[in-house]
């Protein structure tokens, strides 16, 4: 649970606070963004086991892991969590003023968007103004939390763009990086799925930026998941992406038809 003696917001004013899971977004953006704080909240979700195992392996000292069960309002046939990210931004303001949560062009949930995200700001800046302590004539003083969304203009591609133009390593992001919804468990530890939203987002992410170190069945098994979306979904503006992954894909004959 989350430890009143930490050493929170208003003992340290200006601290950059990253809401962190080790996927994706969150591992580019602690790399271009260089946060403070790694947070990672502990819903309760079948799939947060594995990722914990592997941000322990990270051994990152910035790794705060707290414990807020989420899960009991998560609907069990999709796996959606209700207001997910209005909890998640309220427990990041408690340890620092500067916040980023892994949001891209792609991400179409309501909790993510440019508007809530700006409303969020200006809720936590009203809510978590008394702590501060600072009364004017006219009332209360504003916080000076700030939700940063710069990197809410960039897709998954470019966001891995921008880190190997920054002098990052692509191999050791795609074996550090750990996204995948439905891990499997086998003796060595937990392998992904290869066929969920965070496994063929990666699998697009890294192709689209000329990365073909990509072990086969994993390969296989995104790119069925990527013909999939692209015949199902062709117009949703994520599938812009995979339409130019599949185009590339085929290009190279890296699917047996």
């Amino acid at each position: 649970m989350i430890n009143p003696n930490d050493n929170q917001h208003w003992l340290s004013p200006d601290k950059k606070v990253l809401l962190y899971s080790g996927g994706l977004d969150s591992w580019f953006i602690k790399e271009l963004w260089n946060p403070d704080v790694l947070l990672y909240v502990n819903m309760g979700v079948d799939y947060q086991e594995a990722e914990i195992e592997s941000l322990k392996k990270e051994n990152d000292p910035r790794l705060k892991i707290i414990e807020f069960p989420l899960v009991q309002f998560e609907d069990k046939e999709s796996k959606f969590i209700p207001a997910r990210n209005l909890f998640l931004l309220t427990l990041a303001a408690l340890y620092g003023n500067r916040i980023c949560i892994g949001a891209v062009v792609e991400d179409t949930m309501p909790d993510k968007t440019d508007i809530f995200l700006h409303m969020m700001e200006k809720t936590l800046q009203i809510v978590l103004a008394q702590r501060v302590w600072e009364y004017s004539g006219e009332g209360i003083s504003l916080s000076d939390i700030q939700i940063e969304t710069k990197y809410k203009k960039l897709t998954k591609p470019k966001l891995l763009a921008k880190y190997i133009q920054k002098g990052g390593d692509i191999f050791k992001a795609w074996e550090t990086i750990s996204s995948c919804h439905e891990p499997i468990k086998t003796d060595d530890g937990w392998m992904p799925c290869g066929r969920c939203n965070p496994c063929y987002q990666k699998f697009y992410t890294f192709y689209l930026n000329g990365f073909r170190g990509v072990e086969e069945d994993y390969k296989r098994k995104s790119i069925e998941r990527i013909k999939e979306e692209v015949t199902i979904r062709r117009k949703h503006n994520r599938l812009k992406l995979l339409d130019e992954c599949w185009k590339q894909i085929q290009k190279e004959g890296d699917y047996d038809k």
